[in-house]
């Protein structure tokens, strides 16, 4: 039988608040040292919140807005614009149509763009595992479905699904 109430020992009060700081440290380090950027504009609104292990590489242009949630293992290898109010699952990639295919050089040593932007206006959702292959414009309110591939522009207010993306319905809204 072990002795639940034991007293705490006067070491261990003196350790508590260092290893709360460690902790918070811990976070502090996770959220800023795993976002990789390359790029001349970099702006994040209030209120962002970027989940563990993203990569980003956007050669111009990487700009959040206000209140923009984006899950963990996110990729993005294009420039990107977020609207406010905009919810970004996990394992969710925006990549750039930009290798060229059609040149005499082979594939390795063709150069690739650096004009490719996906723009995603605000008030979207965008589902876990989607794939978003720019250039294109997600219009504001259009909802991404999980595991949606969209290889051209969404309209407003729509709901979209499948592979390619293909709109289901508008979205409702409750007022």
């Amino acid at each position: 039988i072990t002795n639940v109430n034991k007293p705490d020992s006067p070491i261990r009060d003196l350790v508590k608040p260092f290893r709360l700081l460690v902790r918070r440290w811990r976070i502090l380090k996770l959220k800023f040292s795993l976002l990789i950027l390359y790029g001349s504009t970099v702006k994040i609104g209030k209120n962002v919140a970027i989940g563990a292990r993203p990569s980003v590489r956007s050669n111009r242009e990487f700009n959040l807005g206000e209140k923009v949630r984006i899950g963990p293992d996110f990729a993005c290898y294009v420039n990107l614009r977020v609207g406010n109010s905009t919810l970004i699952s996990g394992s969710v990639a925006i990549v750039g149509n930009d290798h060229p295919i059609d040149m005499p050089e082979n594939v390795f040593e063709a150069c690739r763009s650096d004009d490719c932007l996906v723009e995603i206006e605000g008030d979207n959702l965008i589902g876990f595992g989607a794939i978003i292959i720019g250039p294109c414009k997600i219009g504001r309110g259009a909802v991404v479905g999980a595991g949606c591939v969209v290889t051209s522009d969404l309209a407003p207010n729509t709901i979209y699904a499948g592979v390619p993306a293909r709109a289901l319905r508008q979205r409702r809204r409750l007022t």
